[in-house]
């Protein structure tokens, strides 16, 4: 099984305090991932609500260090953070970090993944891939890229910070991310 560090960080990698801009909002964007059956692409649409700075984030990372991937999915199942709703399948978020950039917040976005009956009744190697993480900046200007990892593991790599690896090395792009608006957090 062949598997592909990402060259971005997660959880480590933001470190930014919150400013006064509000990091909520609707996203929509295209979604194109590689699969064992050729390039798929379908429409996305993001909704965050409730997301969470960097520093309260952080103490996932020694829960992953101590408990591994099924301490951290435990952890986040449930967290409520927003939506996210690939073709017509919508997906709870469960955790949502943002870090304040010049323009808009940078976004990392964990949903806990559906794992296919067959997945399960073979025992295939997939199962220790939990989670969906996407990785996307808020353009300034225009559309804006990022990534998609259908079925993602965090790992601590010997640096110490916190990477999703893809399952068998296929990941996707986010294409055409465009803010549709923000959130009322009232």
């Amino acid at each position: 099984m062949k598997k592909s560090a990402l060259a971005f960080l997660l959880l480590s990698g933001l470190g930014a305090a919150a400013d006064a801009a509000d990091p909520t909002g609707e996203f929509t964007a295209t979604a194109r991932v590689e699969t064992h059956s050729g390039t798929r692409s379908t429409a996305c649409t993001i909704i965050i609500n409730r997301p969470i700075p960097y520093e309260e984030a952080a103490p996932l990372r020694k829960l992953l260090e101590e408990g591994g991937q099924q301490a951290v999915r435990t952890a986040i199942l449930g967290g409520s953070r927003g939506k996210l709703s690939l073709g017509g399948i919508a997906y709870p978020l469960d955790l949502v970090i943002f870090e304040p950039k010049d323009k808009g917040f940078r976004y990392v976005v964990v949903t806990s993944r559906p794992i296919r009956w067959e997945e399960s009744e073979f025992g295939e190697s997939s199962l220790d891939y939990p989670f969906t993480v996407l990785v996307f900046e808020e353009p300034a200007v225009g559309l804006g890229e990022g990534q998609i990892v259908p079925r993602a593991a965090l790992e601590i790599d010997e640096d110490g910070h916190v990477r999703a690896v893809a399952h068998e090395g296929r990941m996707g792009v986010l294409k055409e991310i465009r803010r549709k608006s923000h959130m009322n957090r009232e």
